[in-house]
């Protein structure tokens, strides 16, 4: 198949570094058709990625998957609307210490439960959540014309180890190698 200019598939869950934004940028300066898949497309332009590259932002996806939601309505928003029914929506006099009260051991018990207990868990489970949200938001890309898929991070691997099984003509790489689509001097972009 011939296209005249390659596409490649950059992964790169984590928060936009100076590493990964110099590499898409020389991808960009070599004629190279990019897709990012990335947590926040805010955070990727505000660090200075060209906003031509098609950003396919899954964090809300991400949120909305149940392993998060449930953990979220049960360690925080039911707590907190039970709270809200107990002690009124505006409590007065001593009402109120005790709603207070109510409020702060509530928001220190469910943040101990969520660092200690469910963050250990979820980060095991997360490359699986993240590579399961992402192929839903991925779509519309054409990857029978993908030719390299880049992983800029470990939470990216399980994405990029299914797109490439799925999509075996491409080349999956941990490499910000660029050498594979550098241009002849004097050829234009």
């Amino acid at each position: 198949m011939t296209q005249s200019r390659p596409l490649v598939i950059v992964v790169a869950f984590s928060v936009p570094d100076d590493r990964v934004k110099d590499h898409l940028d020389l991808l960009l300066s070599q004629g190279v058709d990019l897709r990012l898949i990335a947590m926040n497309a805010a955070a990727w332009h505000d660090f200075g990625l060209d906003r031509s590259v098609p950003i396919h932002e899954i964090h809300e996806a991400e949120e909305r998957h149940p392993v998060r939601w449930v953990e979220n309505a049960l360690l925080f928003r039911l707590p907190r609307r039970l709270i809200r029914v107990v002690g009124g929506e505006r409590p007065e006099g001593p009402r109120k210490a005790r709603v207070t009260r109510m409020r702060r051991t509530h928001h220190r018990l469910a943040e101990g439960v969520h660092n200690r207990i469910y963050m250990p868990a979820y980060r095991v489970v997360r490359p699986k959540v993240l590579a399961m949200v992402a192929m839903r938001k991925l779509r519309d890309v054409p990857f029978g014309q993908v030719d390299r898929i880049i992983v800029a991070d470990v939470n990216a691997i399980t994405l990029a180890w299914h797109l490439a099984k799925r999509f075996p003509q491409a080349v999956a790489t941990t490499n910000l190698d660029v050498k594979a689509y550098e241009r002849p001097a004097g050829e234009p972009a």
